[in-house]
This record gives structure tokens, C-alpha cells and sequence, in this order.
């Protein structure tokens, strides 16, 4: 990475996080007068990190606020923090822009829609383990609230031979909504 004219606290953290390599992000330095701050970019997501209340504190911090991108004009804000020391901020960092990391935690999330679901009825513990061959398949379809619920019908009809009924269909309607929501999320 070049050399950038800002603090050492940001050169110092954006050394960090550009060692790590499966954090993907550009540089979206909007405030070039603003030397304790920066701003990442990855697809439409923002991470605005200041140092700015600290630098003269013996213990460096870091605030953030991260956007997520409507159209070319409007950003919604999705979360914001202070007072995160150095070691908190890469994680923070890691959290949002590492896709390993983002990927394991969608999985889960998932894996424990699909365990309380538990349309064969294997129960808990058994169930987290019964349906996690079906996650890339339900991510693959997660694209549109139409192609996941048609897909999480196919599973429990045609993959899992259980009947549809108006009850097994109110609970897929909810589930649909639960992982379109945690895939589409961010």
C-alpha cells in the first residue's frame, strides 16, 4: 500500500488490516484536510473510522460509523461505534469486511433457521447437523424472496419426501423471511 498523508493512527491500522488477506477493500478517503480519518469501501458498503477524540490520550481509539449505499445520493446508516481501542477496531474491521469470517457467521445463522425448523423432526442436537448440506444451495437462492421459498419447498417436499400442508407453508413463509433477511442483510 502506498504511503498516505494521515495520522499514524490510521497508517498504523490500515497497515494491520491490509496484511490480513481475506479483507478486500478500497480506500475511499473523502476528508484529505481530516488526517484522523479515513473511509472503506466494499461494494456498497462505507466504514467511516476516526481517531480524531483521542489522538491526545495516552490510549489510542477509534469512533466509526458504517453505511450502507441506497443510490449514488443516499447512504442508511447501519451501525456506529466509539471508543474501540486498536485491537477492537481490526475486529470490528475483520467483521465487516472479511468474507471468510461474514460467510461462517451466515452459515450459522442459517444452520440454526434450519435446526429449529427441523421438518423431519431429528431434533436438537441432531438437527445442526441434519440440514447443513442444504446451506450453499439456500444462499444460492437467497437472491429473491420467490426463489428461496420455492427452493425451501423443493427441500421439504421433494428432498425430505414430507407433505406440504398450509401449516409446513405458513412456516416456510417465515423462515423464507428469516434467511432472506440475514442474507440480504449487508
Amino acid at each position: 500500500m502506498k504511503e498516505i498523508n494521515k495520522d499514524i493512527s490510521i497508517r498504523k491500522l490500515l497497515k494491520k488490516v491490509t496484511k490480513i488477506k481475506t479483507i478486500k477493500f478500497e480506500l475511499c478517503n473523502y476528508w484529505d484536510g481530516d488526517l484522523c480519518a479515513i473511509g472503506l469501501c466494499q461494494d456498497d458498503k462505507v466504514l467511516y473510522i476516526s481517531s480524531y477524540n483521542y489522538i491526545n490520550q495516552e490510549e489510542l481509539k477509534y469512533d466509526f460509523f458504517l453505511e450502507k449505499q441506497i443510490n449514488h445520493e443516499k447512504y442508511l446508516e447501519i451501525e456506529k461505534g466509539e471508543k474501540l481501542s486498536f485491537f477492537e477496531m481490526i475486529e470490528k474491521i475483520k467483521e465487516i469486511f472479511d468474507n471468510k469470517i461474514k460467510f461462517k457467521k451466515l452459515e450459522k445463522e442459517i444452520n440454526d433457521i434450519l435446526a429449529n425448523w427441523d421438518p423431519i423432526g431429528v431434533t436438537k442436537p441432531l438437527s445442526y447437523d441434519e440440514y447443513k448440506s442444504y446451506i450453499p444451495q439456500i444462499i444460492r437462492n437467497s437472491k429473491s424472496l420467490k426463489l428461496l421459498k420455492e427452493f425451501l419447498i423443493k427441500l421439504e417436499k421433494d428432498l425430505l419426501g414430507i407433505e406440504i400442508n398450509q401449516e409446513n407453508l405458513d412456516y416456510i413463509n417465515k423462515i423464507t423471511q428469516q434467511i432472506y433477511y440475514i442474507c440480504n442483510k449487508l
